[in-house]
């Protein structure tokens, strides 16, 4: 009898549900839903209150919806019956955090902190709290500078302590109602089993958890008392690996989503690195690429070592045995879509595709442009949130393609630079493999990659890799006993087809970009090492102009 898993994907824009044949891999269909509320940067839902510049929140509730809506449609339309599936895993964009109450009811739902603006979850990208992040960079570099090591020397505005810190500076009366503050992976994983948890991807890479390092906490501590004891309180929980099982489905969830309450739910993980499972990307000396909203670069190792531009490392974050390092770049969709924008709405056709087709008949180095691709920030190698965007040779008859394809270039360009630092402490990155939606939206992006790079990038067999991977763990999770797996490797080589498609570099591009990356690092250093002060003002200004006129 053929058994099944569920992976569940929480995106940035949207959620998914994707159900998959533990024994072949099939995947026998997938159901999308958009997040309603969408990424909240304006206004919270129902209310006046006006957000702050650097804001991106989202409503618990369309995560729900996505639960109770998608999984007992794909049941529908798949005929597999609820006894055949063993395991559901979920993956989550990270760090999204929220507070909730003792009940595990997020604080956003209850009506009398509704309209403070804490009380919602903070999105990954929510990058407001920079104060915060360069408080603790502060301490730690003054106090312990061997956390800092594990994390390229850089406490990120996007991670779980700032984020905290902003709450209990901002908003006291929502720290003091937070009975947790959890990532919401490990929130959904909590609604399906009642238990909770801490993904190691999530307390590790986003929140300073090292096994071998004394607690982070006592660190800020010593600025900030009321966090002397955060981590055995607000934080509080055990730290479990991936594939590991949390429990089983709760019975009121179990009639609601239409599965078995003998489905057993696998910690949760970060989107991310669900996608290196489900790209194949556990070998020695690869890259995994995960294209999306942004892109995280994940590569395992079998020793520790420290460098700049590592955006994390964690002895068993991925696979047992194995430390997973992790860098990133925090704009790529993102960046493109910003593109496509700027083409007038009143025109026909699809204006993605327009752009894509003008773009794949310029050469390299043809648009005239140079890039910074920091239109969110840099993540690696500089650890600098409040860089900016950089266009360099602008003419009067530079298109929209023009600045089109210089942006992807620029993407590419910030991958190489984070190859060359994982290479430079030692870490092979030989092999590359490409994962995420992006792969498969643009084959000219992926050239460009191949090219830049001057590598083969083999392109990850399924078009949902993260939704694949959570079903991959949670497959895992099950064990033997149930249909599943003892081990990772296992479950990727049983679930995982090879990749069907590798894009090879070509040489001629290769040497023109070679010229182009010269330069791309001069900008680079000048701007983000040399005279970083002139963005950090940029954004300044510009915020300090926003805040006065909403206050108007």
């Amino acid at each position: 009898m053929d058994r099944y898993s569920i992976g569940l994907d929480f995106g940035t824009e949207s959620g998914r549900a994707l159900l998959v044949n533990v024994g072949t891999g099939e995947e026998l269909g997938s159901v999308e839903r958009r997040y309603r509320d969408g990424v909240i940067t304006e206004y919270l839902p129902g209310t006046n209150c006006r957000l702050d510049p650097q804001w991106a929140l989202q409503n618990p509730e369309n995560y729900l919806d996505v639960m109770f809506s998608a999984i007992p449609e794909l049941l529908s339309k798949s005929g597999v019956s609820r006894s055949h599936i063993i395991s559901l895993g979920v993956a989550f964009t990270s760090c999204t955090v929220l507070p909730v109450d003792s009940s595990g009811t997020p604080l956003c739902l209850i009506d009398e902190f509704r309209d403070h603006p804490h009380s919602w979850v903070k999105l990954w990208k929510h990058h407001a709290a920079i104060e915060e992040a360069e408080i603790m960079e502060r301490l730690l570099r003054q106090q312990d500078p061997h956390w800092l090591a594990r994390y390229g020397h850089h406490v990120s505005v996007e991670w779980l302590w700032p984020k905290l810190l902003e709450v209990l500076q901002e908003d006291p009366v929502i720290f003091s109602a937070t009975d947790r503050f959890v990532e919401a992976a490990d929130w959904i994983v909590y609604q399906l089993t009642g238990q909770w948890s801490r993904n190691i991807g999530g307390a590790g890479f986003k929140a300073f958890f090292q096994d071998d390092l004394p607690p982070v906490e006592s660190i800020f501590a010593a600025q900030f008392p009321q966090l002397a004891h955060v981590t055995e309180t607000k934080l509080r929980g055990p730290v479990v690996s991936i594939a590991t099982s949390v429990g089983q489905i709760r019975p009121g969830i179990a009639r609601s989503i239409g599965l078995s309450t003998d489905t057993v739910v696998a910690a949760g993980m970060i989107d991310a690195h669900a996608a290196v499972l489900g790209s194949r990307g556990i070998g020695s000396d690869t890259m995994t690429l995960v294209m999306g909203t942004s892109t995280c670069h994940l590569v395992l190792h079998d020793r520790l070592t420290e460098t700049e531009g590592i955006f994390g490392v964690v002895k068993d974050g991925l696979i047992p045995g194995q430390f997973a390092y992790e860098a990133g770049q925090p704009a790529v969709g993102d960046l493109l879509a910003w593109v496509v924008g700027l083409q007038p709405a009143n025109r026909d056709g699809d204006p993605y595709e327009e752009l894509e087709n003008e773009t794949a008949l310029m050469a390299p180095g043809q648009s005239g442009l140079l890039c910074m691709d920091w239109w969110n920030g840099n993540r690696s190698v500089l650890g600098d949130e409040s860089l900016s965007g950089a266009v360099l040779g602008l003419r009067l008859n530079t298109s929209v393609a023009d600045v089109y394809r210089g942006a992807m270039e620029s993407t590419a360009f910030g991958t190489r630079r984070i190859i060359q630092a994982f290479e430079e402490a030692g870490i092979g990155c030989e092999h590359l493999v490409a994962g995420g939606g992006l792969p498969y939206k643009s084959t000219v992006l992926m050239q460009i990659y191949a090219d830049v790079t001057g590598r083969k990038i083999e392109v990850a067999s399924s078009r949902q890799s993260t939704a694949l991977g959570a079903a991959v763990a949670a497959a895992v999770a099950a064990g033997p006993k149930l249909g599943g797996y003892t081990n990772i490797s296992d479950a990727v080589r049983a679930m995982v087809p090879a990749a069907p498609h590798t894009v090879i570099p070509n040489p001629e591009a290769h040497r023109t970009y070679d010229q182009l990356y010269q330069h791309y690092m001069r900008v680079h250093d000048w701007l983000g090492r040399m005279e970083p002060q002139i963005m950090h003002d940029l954004l300044s200004i510009r915020q300090g102009t926003i805040r006065r006129k909403s206050v108007r």
